[in-house]
């Protein structure tokens, strides 16, 4: 099929359009290169356009002839989304009507949304399901709940994942910057007593979980709750790294950062259920499949 992906020139984007050409599908990537690199796409097969989610025509244009659309881009910074929210609004809202709009317009038989967990915000029960309230606390997580509600409102069938703490080459996450640090012989920081914890999920599983989409019925929406379902503290990413270096780090331990959350933890039961999603890289086998 052919299969439009938003946002491909981005960090998780070369990876699921790998993983779409392997699968035998025709891929159009659409992306304005404000976050995004060409780079990232060389060698790449896919037909390449740029232009701009916001712009309604752009995403016309791109979504010709598709069948399958993965809406990725977006703006993800939760720090830029408090110091511009009409810009963070602009990009995941109407950009996600605009991406909407035109795949009805052009009868896609299937979208997968990426949303995020910070729709979530601050929960206070762990772990943490697609039933648990949702109460953002900035910008970003109320855009993408926003969103959330216009993909639901459309009338094509929709993936809505929730996707936690993802890392990977590439990335711009803690166990990346860390890893980065470490190369470079570096002492890694990390804020506060390194007990606070998240939901790390490994790049290659995203995508695994993106072609389970791809092969199982959604319904008119269905959320899923996309992470490793392993609660994992800074700490034990720090005795990862080491085990798969062969080194002590000697980590800098600084002042805890401020809104900083404590915990983080999912429940991906439902993904399992829905899709036969299931995780294959530990903390550990994440780290070494980067360090290769």
């Amino acid at each position: 099929m052919k299969v439009l992906v938003t946002g491909g020139a981005g960090f998780i984007g070369p990876y699921l359009v790998g993983a779409l050409k392997n699968t035998g599908h025709e891929v159009v990537i659409l992306d304005n290169f404000s976050s995004g690199n060409k780079s990232n796409l060389e060698g790449s097969s896919a037909k390449i356009v740029e232009g701009d989610i916001r712009n309604l025509e752009n995403v016309e244009s791109a979504m010709e002839g598709c069948e399958l659309v993965f809406h990725l881009a977006a703006q993800s910074s939760v720090q830029r989304s408090m110091e511009n929210p009409e810009e963070d609004s602009e990009i995941n809202v109407l950009g996600t009507e605009n991406v909407l709009e035109a795949a009805e317009k052009a009868g896609v038989k299937k979208l997968v949304f990426f949303s995020s967990a910070a729709v979530y915000g601050n929960p206070l029960e762990f772990p943490v399901t697609e039933e648990t309230e949702t109460k953002p606390i900035s910008p970003y997580g109320e855009s993408k709940l926003a969103a959330e509600k216009l993909c639901a409102e459309s009338s094509i069938p929709t993936f809505i994942l929730r996707i936690f703490n993802i890392y990977g080459n590439g990335g711009q996450g803690v166990i990346t910057k860390m890893l980065v640090e470490a190369n470079l012989g570096r002492s890694p920081e990390i804020y506060g007593d390194g007990e606070q914890t998240r939901d790390f999920l490994y790049v290659k599983d995203l995508v695994r979980a993106c072609i389970l989409c791809l092969e199982n019925e959604s319904g008119k929406s269905t959320i899923l709750n996309i992470a490793s379902g392993e609660e994992t503290s800074i700490n034990d990413i720090v005795s990862a790294m080491e085990n798969a270096l062969g080194k002590e780090l000697n980590v800098v331990k600084t002042t805890e950062k401020e809104g900083d959350i404590k915990r983080s933890w999912t429940s991906i039961s439902r993904a399992s259920e829905k899709i036969g999603y299931r995780p294959e890289y530990s903390i550990e086998d994440g780290i070494k499949d980067m360090l290769k």
